[in-house]
This record gives structure tokens, sequence and C-alpha cells, in this order.
């Protein structure tokens, strides 16, 4: 009698533990939490690179509007105008009521990775506040928006830009 318990335990204990079929459906069910729970990560923080992104430009147009309207002068005694131009993965900072690419005083600005401008309907990819009253210059109803987007959520921002150089954006 003690024999065959002995040998019940030890088929009890052999058959013990789990069948190829049960851990693939625990492992398939785990990787499907995994891929759920990482898009569900990565999408707030595609969104929060564009906000940031879009919100440093802003301060960025604010401080030239402002070196517009005081008269910021470096290398002149004259105040001047200062502006924004804009291209795909950058944007350029820079002083004149033009943008001139090699001027060494610009000061670019590149997008992380995530970030590029998608589209504008600016003139020339460029805003430019005139001196003194900061006032968009040859400001344009139609052609006052920038359009940025994250290329890995593809969301979206848009930056309009009003004559007086107030900015509103929408995301």
């Amino acid at each position: 009698m003690e024999y065959s318990k002995k040998l019940t335990n030890y088929k009890l204990q052999a058959n013990a533990g789990f069948t190829l079929v049960e851990f693939l459906v625990v492992m398939g069910t785990a990787a499907v939490i995994a891929a759920i729970s990482v898009s569900a990560v990565i999408r707030p923080q595609a969104q929060a690179d564009l906000d940031g992104e879009v919100l440093k430009i802003i301060s960025d147009l604010k401080s030239q509007q402002l070196g517009a309207m005081i008269g910021l002068t470096s290398s002149t005694t004259l105040p001047t105008s200062y502006g924004i131009y804009f291209a795909t993965s950058t944007y350029t900072l820079f002083r004149g009521t033009s943008y001139n690419p090699s001027d060494p005083e610009n000061f670019s600005v590149s997008f992380p990775l995530t970030v590029e401008m998608q589209s504008t309907t600016l003139a020339t990819s460029t805003i430019i506040f005139t001196r003194l009253t900061g006032e968009v210059y040859a400001y344009f109803a139609a052609s006052s928006s920038v359009v940025f987007h994250n290329t890995v959520s593809l969301a979206t921002s848009t930056l309009t830009v009003n004559r007086f150089g107030a900015l509103t954006k929408t995301p």
C-alpha cells in the first residue's frame, strides 16, 4: 500500500506543470498587453515633443518681436527689424527686413527628429517684426500660419500670427 501511494504521488508530480499550448497562450497574451502599453506610452510622449517645440518657437517669436520693439542692437547703433525663417527641420532667428542665409549673426535652431514643419502659408517662409512697433512686416491675412507635425504620432499643431504679432496655437 505504501508503495502504490508513492507511485501515485510520483505520477502527480510528473504531470505537474504547463503544456506547450498553455505556455504559448500566456506568452501571446503578455505580448499583446505589452504592445498596447508601449503604444499608450509613446503617443503622449510624441505629443509632448510637438507641444514643447511649438512653445519654444512661440517664445523665440516673442523674443524677436521684443527685440524689434525695444530696438535691440548688436553691431549697429540703429534699431532694426527682427524675424524668423522656417525650414523643414530648422528655424533661423535673424536681424533685418529680409532673411540672408549667409549672415553670421543668424541663429539656427534644429527641430527634434520627431518634429518638422509640414507646411506654411507665409510669404518666403518668414515672419518679420517691424522695428519699434513690433507689427508683422508686409502682413497679409491669408499668409499667416505655419503647420508643424510629429513624424511619429502624425499629430499637427498650427501657429497663426496676426498683424500685431499675436500668436494663436491650435492643436
